[in-house]
């Protein structure tokens, strides 16, 4: 049986996006070996497509790209050099860029299933190894390694993991959605698994926001439009206001008395303070990643400002946040012809989930995120290549272009 050769570029695609989004348990093995050479080979190909096709014509990667340089600029002004966290993300989040453009341009659906796919097998792994040894540890740990990271690293995971599954599923015909549901289900069972033996309120909090908005799109109320709308400003004004030592009673009385976190939210105004403090000192370019800064109020290592947007400051200083916003908005009017549409609204919600959580994690520096970006601003190309599978459904927008 022959191979179309467009299979056999995806099947290639898929195994680099394996090595690109490699878990930290790997680390120490001949697996991290083996995906880093996968990440350098998806490198050196990226550069390729890049400028075959032409990606550096397409404005909202453009942004994207410049954002991650804005990085390594602020990177080499403080520290006079490129550092190796700035490199590994650097390299991976270009590669995500260009090959995730590369198949949303074509095989958009099939870019869900394999997003989707790595995600939810890493997730449904990280519930049942939870307390294997070496991945394992005593509750309560402050440094509690996982499959996937730390504790808390599993929501990065399951944003990008529900919104890929979701896309794909929709995006399916309907006598075909068996394994996207199948995925869709991994995703959610596993999250599940492993909130049941290590409860995390952030991780609690996302998947009920998630499974909600799911069941909001399908009723086409006015309350998607209005979240859509104005949820990322409602949720970036609230960030603001905790950041700067605002309180909110009845945020505080949710903390305290259903998800059971401290008043402080263990500890992170403190951090947010001595953030602030630090920023003050390089507002404009900020410090770049993997500096010698760190907010040790609680951990003498402690690097993480636990804020996304602080997060940015820190990294790329008031430039990179303008961009950042930049892209935000590009990401509302890639959507807003198909506003009416449940994928478009599920990723839109999404976005605003993910904002929400930005408040108490920095979620953003990673490869899943950028995956998510990739599919969020190329939400066109799913719904004309679904416009020309389903012949004009009027469900869909758009006419398919060939590229």
């Amino acid at each position: 049986m022959k191979i179309k050769k467009s299979a056999l570029i995806q099947i290639a695609i898929l195994i680099l996006f394996v090595g690109i989004i490699e878990p930290t348990s790997f680390i120490g093995t001949w697996i991290h070996s083996l995906c880093g050479a996968l990440r350098t080979m998806a490198f050196l190909v990226s550069v390729l497509l890049y400028l075959k096709d032409r990606i550096y014509r397409e404005l909202t990667e453009t942004l994207l790209i410049f954002f991650v340089i804005l990085l390594g600029i602020s990177s080499v002004l403080y520290s006079k050099k490129l550092t190796a966290d700035y490199i590994y993300f650097a390299k991976n989040a270009f590669s995500v860029i260009v090959l995730g453009k590369y198949m949303m341009k074509r095989k958009p659906r099939n870019f869900c299933m394999m997003i989707g796919g790595i995600l939810s097998l890493w997730l449904l792994i990280d519930a049942f190894t939870w307390n294997i040894p070496g991945l394992g540890g005593k509750p309560g740990d402050i440094a509690f390694n996982c499959f996937l990271g730390t504790k808390t690293t599993i929501t990065y995971y399951l944003l990008p993991a529900l919104a890929f599954d979701y896309a794909f599923l929709m995006s399916s015909p309907r006598n075909k959605r068996l394994f996207a549901d199948i995925l869709l289900m991994m995703a959610i069972g596993g999250t599940i698994a492993y909130l049941i033996q290590m409860p995390i309120s952030t991780t609690i909090v996302c998947l009920i926001l998630q499974l909600l908005c799911m069941i909001l799109v399908n009723k086409k109320t006015f309350i998607v439009k209005a979240i859509i709308k104005y949820g990322f400003l409602i949720t970036s004004l609230l960030n603001i206001l905790l950041i700067t030592g605002g309180t909110l009673g009845f945020l505080d009385y949710i903390m305290v008395n259903v998800l059971g976190e401290s008043s402080d939210l263990d500890g992170r105004r403190q951090i947010w303070t001595m953030v602030l403090a630090t920023f003050s000192g390089r507002p404009l370019m900020g410090y770049g990643m993997g500096s010698d800064i760190i907010f040790n109020v609680w951990q003498s290592n402690n690097a993480s400002t636990h804020n996304y947007f602080l997060s940015i400051l820190i990294y790329g200083g008031i430039v990179a946040i303008i961009v950042y916003l930049l892209l935000i908005i590009l990401f509302y009017k890639k959507n807003k012809p198909y506003s009416d549409r449940r994928i478009s609204q599920f990723l839109m919600l999404t976005l605003v989930i993910m904002n929400l959580e930005g408040i108490a994690e920095n979620y953003g520096f990673n490869e899943m995120t950028v995956c998510f970006w990739v599919l969020i601003a190329n939400i066109r190309c799913l719904y004309e290549w679904k416009s020309m599978i389903s012949g004009g459904n009027n469900e869909i927008i758009g006419s398919y272009v060939r590229y």
